[in-house]
């Protein structure tokens, strides 16, 4: 009865559905004991409250939107429960203005911010803070802003030491940060990152590595399969808190394989896929190899998730780039303005997997691909699985809906249901009679999660 009212508690949140406004900023992210996943400081006390990281990518929110657009995308981000953005400060490039016609910098100095463009970026992340969501920022777009030869930052890591700065005691006050270092690319200006790292610490944390969360993103595995890790290049930097894979934009990239080499990495970190395939993103960045769909999203969040990530970042094409009528700087990627395209299936479906992991105590899971009689699969036919550290719960992520043969359960007695990814529903428990389960639904788009309580 007790692990029956636990699920019931943990439902209820999910009933609300309307973004309630706080005048308080969220409480600090650390990494969670075990370190495998993150949680919330609780008054800067000892004690912790798991964070589940359910990130929406919006690279160029900072840009492309103005101050009522933005309040409507975090509106819609805050009621389908995401819990993070990531976005970039900066605009794509320097010479590119704002949606109220700033730039960043005056002549094109980054030691001339200008304080009008980082007063719009003030008020977003005020206004995101009053809806209860956190930001992953990037400081700088490397593959614009460092790794070009001709990048204003390329070889000048003093001039990024004082920008990092500059942005760290800007935003010293916001709790909600995460930073990001990085942007698509392979690192080569090594000693550029490092003085983003030291100069953020400086002054957004006042010198305590311990008071900042710092992460990179990594260059895509759309022609890197399965996926590239940031811990490829930085795990044993001091500054590196936790890992960031990016799975990218190919059908067939199985980036669980990637989380689970970045579980096993020495010293322990967290780690999740920060840019997965983006929901109606071409294929291979080419239309005429098809566009991604809720289903090719979907199963990306859980297989990582059941993988060992802390969470996962859902991305939806058009709302990254923030396109608008007078905005669609990447042609060849259009499909619908950043408005419609909030409204896609898989954006609504996220909430799903955050609801999943909340209900059985994801920070208490050991990823186990020893629990299926058979095989696990690969891509469409993938199983990924995962079980709490006591072994009393035991989840199945089945991604076609074929049917399901487990190896023999711990003695005790066992009941199974099944919880559509689509619906965020449950089926009625039932009590476990065989070890092989068929799902309601098989094939293309028909992935179920197999659920196993005692």
């Amino acid at each position: 009865m007790k692990s029956s009212k636990f699920i019931v508690n943990a439902l209820i949140g999910w009933l609300l559905v309307t973004p309630v406004l706080s005048q308080s900023i969220p409480p600090r992210l650390v990494i969670a004991p075990g370190a495998h996943s993150l949680a919330q400081e609780n008054n800067g006390k000892a004690s912790v409250s798991p964070f589940f990281w359910l990130g929406d990518t919006a690279w160029e929110l900072f840009e492309g939107l103005d101050r009522p657009e933005a309040i409507r995308y975090l509106d819609d981000r805050a009621r389908k429960k995401f819990t993070i953005v990531q976005a970039h400060l900066l605009p794509w490039e320097m010479s590119d203005q704002n949606a109220v016609g700033e730039k960043a910098f005056l002549n094109s100095d980054f030691d001339q911010p200008n304080e009008r463009y980082w007063q719009h970026v003030d008020f977003i992340l005020e206004e995101g803070a009053k809806r209860g969501l956190y930001f992953a920022l990037l400081p700088v777009w490397c593959c614009t802003y460092i790794e070009p030869a001709v990048a204003p930052l390329h070889t000048d890591s003093l001039k990024a030491y004082r920008y990092a700065r500059f942005v760290g005691q800007r935003y010293h006050r916001f709790t909600n940060l995460i930073w990001v270092l990085g942007g698509d690319q392979v690192p080569k200006q090594i000693p550029v990152y490092r003085h983003l790292a030291k100069g953020l610490t400086e002054t957004y944390a006042d010198g305590k590595p311990e008071g900042i969360l710092m992460t990179y993103h990594p260059p895509g595995g759309t022609w890197r399969p399965p996926a590239t890790s940031s811990g490829e290049f930085f795990h044993n930097e001091n500054w590196l808190d936790f890992n960031m894979i990016q799975s990218g934009h190919a059908v067939d990239n199985a980036s669980y394989q990637r989380i689970n080499e970045d579980y096993a990495r020495k010293p322990t970190k967290p780690t999740l896929d920060a840019e997965p395939c983006y929901e109606q993103h071409p294929i291979k960045h080419n239309y005429e190899n098809g566009a991604f769909n809720a289903w090719h999203v979907r199963r990306r969040g859980y297989w990582s998730l059941l993988a060992g990530a802390c969470g996962f970042t859902y991305g939806g094409n058009g709302v990254w780039q923030m396109e608008k009528p007078n905005r669609t700087n990447l042609k060849t990627h259009f499909k619908e303005y950043w408005n419609d395209a909030l409204n896609y299936e898989g954006a609504g479906q996220m909430q799903h997997l955050r609801k999943l992991a909340e209900t059985y105590r994801w920070f208490t899971w050991q990823p186990d691909t020893t629990l299926i009689n058979g095989s696990i699969g690969r891509i469409d036919d993938r199983i990924q699985s995962v079980r709490t550290a006591d072994s009393k719960c035991i989840i199945h992520y089945v991604t076609d809906g074929h049917p399901v043969a487990i190896k023999p359960l711990p003695t005790g007695q066992w009941a199974y249901c099944w919880f559509d990814p689509r619906t965020g529903r449950s089926s009625s428990p039932e009590k476990v009679k065989e070890l092989t389960f068929s799902p309601p639904t098989h094939g293309e788009n028909a992935d179920w999660v197999l659920v196993l309580t005692q």
